[in-house]
């Protein structure tokens, strides 16, 4: 979602920039940039993608004159305010001296900001942010230093925050943290500062991370500030060897024309590490105490969107596996009161900062296993195991290469449960499937573009689409479905194919089309029946008669046909493709979704 980025040092406006465009896949519509010098603060903002604001700074040396000493830039996803410069980042004061970036959402800004008015201040944007930088001029005001008035302005903030900000008159960067996430790298003589890790460089030092209630001062010396006073300088945070810190901006095309369509063809490679990964483990230790949680008799799994549908494929396959009782939970709706408290509770998301996943947990009183692809992430420092995904940064906004991870990271622990519960042949059988996996996703890679292209210059012009699906084939439907809304904004929808008949027949009318997760189900004839005899268009996925990618054998594991997803993925790809649509950054949405 929002991203922010600052520098302080030498070349602290390029930094800035530089790690700007390692969060535009995060998804954004406007971004800015301000630098400080000897002379006070310049702010530069633009609607659009980050290109415009190097446009805007191109006819503009001031960012990189040689006294610049320091800088703060943001990438904004729209929550409160139009999609326009006049709401864009870096917000200012009254003064033209204080400069603040923020994400996070402030649930009593309308209040704050009705007493800052009525208090004399002039409000030039309508976003909940621009009451932080006014906060602190009203305490600068009255002699308060920089540190000690974001301090007290932080302190009337309800909500979430992560805050950066520059003061004309200080040599400085300022931070505070409440719920949501900030990261700092270097030391006293050149830091940058970034809401995710892998937008910084690890060669400029160490990572460390700011805790809820930090208030830091990041100059000539550096004050680090608990919510309760002076704290201590945090721990330097462990970096994974399987997921790179530092990036490149953009990712490596391999002949294709977008980071989407490239992170497709990179299914086989991340299966393949982690499948090796997890014989490794599986052959070398206890997987359960090596995380340090009990075995569980009962569990949980929340996420949103993707992520709660690779939490479908993993609970299903728990309980077929191993017989623990295991439920996927949307987060948003999670409920402590209507299920009974489970032993583990298992919290799935790509980036880690997913706002509704962290709220769930607040209400968890179990032990908590974080499946992720940010091992830095807020999730992951809050939860007591980590499995990381090093699935490496996932440029396209939409899912693809992170949710075929998180189920094999997912299926590796419920693998790691059955070990004393299920045959030695059973466990080899399943490790057979996944050693297949690789290949079946290259396969799919492979034989799904054309097919996929061919099918989107037919039914591109389709108002909407149904896609169904039984038993394991049912998650994969809906991710399916969810890619066709993402990409090409139609509607999409998916149902149990049963259901068809008590409902969603409705929708059926010549043409429509109805994408099948074919997995042999014997019920799937019916439904496929029901619809053509309307005059639906029927693409079967998966099974003898494939339409997208490979024909598939009628065997398949507990987590289903997961090769699949390639094919689902490209269509939905290919319909965007035919209609015009921007494929790695679709309309309105964001990777890592920090609001509630």
């Amino acid at each position: 979602m929002c991203g922010i980025m600052a520098s302080r040092g030498p070349g602290a406006a390029r930094r800035t920039l530089d790690g700007l465009r390692h969060l535009e896949y995060r998804g954004y519509d406007s971004a800015g940039l301000g630098v400080r010098n000897e002379g006070g603060l310049s702010v530069t903002r633009a609607q659009g993608k980050l290109a415009h604001l190097l446009d805007k700074i191109g006819a503009d040396p001031r960012p990189f004159a040689p006294d610049v000493t320091a800088a703060i830039g943001h990438t904004r996803w729209a929550t409160h305010g139009a999609v326009d410069v006049d709401n864009a980042h870096p917000i200012l004061d009254c003064t033209g001296q204080v400069a603040i970036v923020h994400n996070g959402v402030l649930e009593n800004y309308a209040a704050l900001r009705s007493e800052l008015e009525l208090a004399g201040h002039t409000f030039a944007a309508d976003v909940d942010s621009e009451v932080i930088a006014h906060l602190v001029e009203h305490s600068l005001a009255v002699g308060l230093a920089p540190l000690d008035a974001l301090r007290k302005a932080v302190a009337r903030l309800q909500g979430s925050w992560a805050i950066a900000m520059l003061v004309g008159s200080v040599d400085a960067l300022f931070l505070a943290r409440h719920r949501s996430p900030l990261l700092v790298r270097g030391d006293c003589l050149q830091v940058v500062v970034a809401s995710d890790a892998r937008a910084t460089d690890a060669a400029i030092g160490p990572l460390r991370s700011l805790d809820d209630g930090d208030v830091v001062e990041l100059g000539a010396a550096w004050r680090w500030a608990g919510g309760d006073g002076d704290g201590k300088l945090p721990e330097v945070l462990a970096e994974s060897p399987d997921n790179a810190a530092y990036l490149p901006a953009t990712g490596d095309l391999k002949g294709t024309t977008t980071a989407m369509e490239s992170e497709i063809s990179e299914q086989a490679d991340v299966a393949r590490r982690l499948v090796d990964r997890l014989r490794r483990e599986l052959n070398t230790n206890d997987t359960w105490e090596s995380v340090g949680v009990p075995s569980p008799r009962s569990i949980h799994i929340i996420a949103c969107g993707s992520s709660l549908y690779a939490a479908e494929i993993v609970a299903r396959t728990c309980r077929l596996v191993t017989g623990v009782p295991a439920i996927s939970i949307v987060a948003s709706e999670y409920d402590p009161h209507l299920h009974e408290a489970p032993d583990l509770t298992i919290a799935v998301s790509q980036s880690g900062e997913t706002a509704d996943v962290l709220a769930a947990l607040d209400k968890v009183s179990s032990p908590v296993i974080a499946i992720t692809n940010n091992p830095w992430s807020s999730l992951a420092l809050r939860a007591d195991a980590v499995l990381d995904c090093a699935a490496g940064i996932e440029h396209g906004v939409a899912a693809t290469k992170s949710f075929t991870a998180q189920v094999i990271v997912g299926v590796g622990l419920v693998l790691a449960l059955a070990r004393e519960r299920i045959t030695d042949s059973a466990m080899a059988s399943y490790l057979d499937s996944l050693d297949r996996l690789p290949h079946q996703l290259e396969l799919c890679d492979v034989l799904s573009r054309h097919s996929a292209l061919r099918l989107a210059e037919e039914l591109a012009e389709a108002s909407g689409w149904i896609y169904l699906g039984t038993g394991s084939g049912l998650p994969y439907a809906a991710e399916g479905a969810l890619k066709m809304k993402e990409l090409t904004y139609r509607w999409a929808q998916a149902y149990p194919a049963a259901e068809l008949k008590h409902g969603p027949l409705a929708l059926i009318s010549t043409g429509t089309p109805v994408v099948v997760i074919d997995n042999g189900a014997a019920r799937l004839a019916t439904s496929i029946a029901e619809v053509q005899s309307r005059g639906a268009r029927v693409i079967r996925v998966g099974g003898q008669h494939s339409d997208v990618g490979p024909a598939t054998s009628p065997d398949e594991p507990p987590w289903g046909r997961l090769a699949v997803v390639s094919s689902l993925q490209h269509l939905a790809l290919q319909v965007g493709s035919v209609l015009g649509n921007d494929i790695d950054h679709p309309r309105n949405l964001a990777k890592s979704v920090t609001v509630l």
